[in-house]
């Protein structure tokens, strides 16, 4: 069951290429919201 739920997985999952900037900022803010134990009213990324 193992090999299978692998071999599965790399038929789907691929290398990420292009904008991956956008999923870390959604992290970034998911986890600050966590941190803060409320919704961030401004967040700037430089």
């Amino acid at each position: 069951m193992y090999n299978v739920f692998l071999c599965k997985h790399k038929e789907e999952f691929v290398p990420a290429l292009g904008c991956t900037e956008l999923v870390a900022v959604a992290y970034s803010a998911a986890l600050c919201a966590e941190i803060l134990n409320e919704v961030p009213e401004e967040i700037e990324f430089l």
